[in-house]
């Protein structure tokens, strides 16, 4: 898995997904190797043709060698992700506008902008109000 926690459990356990987060880095698989990432340190993620690439604070990004599916199943664990749109998952803390219009966005501290779904709008406002 390219996104696992790492913990302190027995290593009989270490198969099992812990309840809680006990070491806040993220193990992200990469061509070149292995890179530990702070969870808080990620914008958003994008997966576009089946490639899902890591956009990073400092406006630095990574290419990662697994799918989106299989970050957000490991990123439910925090909850400060968001999925607002198919092929995307981002940091709540990271999002600076929301954007209304004939289409919608997110405006993300790096700059960027993150379609939103319409039906993702409501959620997403109940979510942050919740925090």
């Amino acid at each position: 898995m390219i996104c696992e926690m790492l913990n302190n459990t027995p290593p009989d356990m270490h198969n099992q997904r812990p309840t809680s987060p006990v070491f806040p880095k993220l193990l992200i698989k990469t061509s070149e190797g292995l890179t530990f990432i702070h969870h808080e340190q990620v914008l958003f993620i994008h997966e576009q043709s089946g490639n899902s690439t890591l956009h990073l604070d400092k406006k630095a990004s990574l290419l990662i060698e697994e799918p989106l599916s299989e970050l957000r199943d490991q990123l439910k664990t925090y909850s400060i992700f968001f999925e607002p749109s198919k092929g995307y998952l981002l940091n709540l803390l990271k999002i600076e506008r929301l954007i209304y219009g004939s289409e919608n966005f997110l405006l993300m501290s790096n700059g960027k902008y993150i379609p939103i779904e319409k039906s993702k709008i409501k959620i997403l406002l109940n979510r942050i109000k919740h925090k």
